[in-house]
C-alpha cells in the first residue's frame, strides 16, 4: 500500500471495512485535528473545545460517527497528515483490522510535523489555564495521543453523561467526571496505596490522598504562606498587609486550619482579588506577585483534587446546580410546548374559517374539493 495524497483515495480504501475500523480511524484523524479548535478565539471557545473532546471520546465508546458533524475543526490538507493516515491504514491491513492494536500506536507515528507541534503546544496551554476544569481532558488527550490510553470503561462512562450536563459547560462536566472517577476507585486498595485498577496509564496522573486530608491542607497553607511572604517583601507590586487578598490569605492560615472548605473558598477569593487587581492595575504584575497567584491556583487545585471534604462539597454543589438546571430546562420545555400548542390552535381556527369561506364561495382553495384537500392535509399534520 502506497501513501495516500487525497481524501478520495482514503474513502475508497474504507469501503466495506468493519464499523470498528471506521470509528478508530475517525477518532485518530480527529485527534490530529483537535488542537486546531483553539485557533479561533471567541466567547464560545470553552464549549467548542468541550464538544470536540466529547465527540472523539464518543467515537472511542463505540458511538456514532455523526458526532463529528458540525464541529469547528479545520480539516488537514497536508502531506504529513496523509502520510499518518497511510500508516494507519497499512497497520490495520497488516493487523487484520485489529482496532485494539492501533489504539496502542501514537497518533503521528513519531513523525509529527512542526506546525502540528506548535498547534499542540497552544492547545495544551489552553487546557492548563484552568487545570481544575480541564485536568481529565489533558490526561485523556496526551494518553490517546501517545497510544497509552486503556481506560475504555471510563471513556464510555464519560460519554454517557447526561446532555444537560454537557450543555451546562466544562465545569459541570468536570464535576460529573470527578464523581465517575471516584466511584470507579471506591473501596479499592488500602490507604496510602495506589490501586492497580485506578493506576491505569493515562487516566490518573495523581494519587487520591484519601486518609491524608490534613497533610493536604497543611501543605496548601504552608506553600501559600511562603509565597505571600515573598510577595510582601517585594515593594514593586503594591501587595501589602492591608490588601484584600492578603486579608483572606491570613484569615485562611490563622482561622481556618480545621476547615478545608473555608480555606479553599478564602484562597479563591484571594486569587480573584489579585487577578482583578492586576487587570485594573491596582497591583503591578511583578514576578513575586505572579508566583503568589500561581501558588494560590496550585493550592486550590490540590485541595479540590486531593482533600475529601473539598471534593465532596464541590460534588454536592454541582449536583444542586444540575438539579436546578434540570428543573429550569423542564419548565422552559413546558412553556415552549404551551406556546406551540396555542399557536397551532390559532392556526387551525384560521384555516377552518378560510375553508368555510372557500366552500361557500366556491373559490380560493378550489371550492369544496379544495376544502376537502386542506382538511386532509390538516389531519395528517395533527
Amino acid at each position: 500500500m502506497g501513501v495516500f495524497s487525497k481524501q478520495s483515495e482514503v474513502d475508497s480504501w474504507l469501503q466495506d471495512k468493519p464499523r470498528g475500523v471506521l470509528l478508530a480511524l475517525s477518532a485518530r484523524d480527529a485527534l490530529r485535528r483537535l488542537p486546531r479548535v483553539v485557533q479561533t478565539l471567541d466567547a464560545s471557545l470553552d464549549q467548542r473545545v468541550l464538544l470536540a473532546c466529547r465527540a472523539i471520546l464518543t467515537l472511542d465508546a463505540d458511538g456514532p460517527t455523526s458526532v463529528l458533524d458540525g464541529l469547528s475543526i479545520t480539516a488537514i490538507d497536508d502531506p504529513a497528515n496523509y502520510a499518518a493516515v497511510s500508516k494507519d491504514l497499512a497497520f490495520l491491513d497488516q493487523a487484520d483490522d485489529d482496532v485494539a492494536a492501533i489504539h496502542g500506536q501514537s497518533i503521528w507515528w513519531g513523525d509529527m510535523p512542526g506546525w502540528a507541534k506548535r498547534e499542540q503546544q497552544e492547545f495544551l496551554e489552553f487546557l492548563d489555564r484552568d487545570q481544575a476544569t480541564w485536568a481529565f481532558w489533558k490526561r485523556w488527550y496526551l494518553a490517546r495521543f501517545e497510544g497509552r490510553w486503556d481506560r475504555w470503561d471510563l471513556s464510555k462512562g464519560v460519554s454517557e453523561i447526561a446532555r444537560q450536563v454537557w450543555d451546562a459547560g466544562p465545569n459541570a462536566v468536570a464535576q460529573a467526571i470527578g464523581v465517575i472517577e471516584r466511584k470507579a476507585c471506591a473501596g479499592v486498595g488500602t490507604v496510602g496505596e495506589r490501586p492497580d485498577s485506578c493506576e491505569s496509564r493515562g487516566s490518573h496522573d495523581f494519587v487520591l490522598d484519601i486518609g491524608h486530608d490534613q497533610s493536604v491542607l497543611d501543605r496548601a497553607l504552608k506553600q501559600v504562606q511562603f509565597a505571600a511572604d515573598v510577595a510582601l517583601a517585594s515593594n514593586a507590586s503594591g501587595f501589602h498587609r492591608l490588601s484584600t487578598a492578603f486579608q483572606y490569605i491570613q484569615f485562611a492560615i490563622d482561622q481556618c486550619t480545621g476547615d478545608a472548605n473555608a480555606v479553599e473558598q478564602s484562597l479563591e477569593l484571594a486569587w480573584d482579588d489579585i487577578a482583578d487587581g492586576v487587570a485594573d492595575q491596582t497591583y503591578q504584575n511583578d514576578s513575586a506577585l505572579r508566583a503568589l497567584l500561581k501558588q494560590l491556583e496550585r493550592s486550590i487545585d490540590d485541595l479540590r483534587a486531593n482533600h475529601g471534604d473539598v471534593r465532596d462539597a464541590r460534588a454536592r454543589r454541582a449536583r444542586l446546580k444540575l438539579s436546578t438546571l434540570e428543573q429550569e430546562t423542564l419548565q422552559q420545555v413546558a412553556e415552549r410546548e404551551k406556546v406551540v400548542k396555542t399557536a397551532d390552535a390559532d392556526r387551525l381556527i384560521a384555516e377552518i374559517e378560510l375553508e368555510a369561506k372557500a366552500a361557500l364561495s366556491g373559490s380560493g382553495l378550489g371550492g369544496k374539493d379544495g376544502a376537502r384537500r386542506a382538511r386532509r392535509r390538516r389531519s395528517w399534520k395533527i
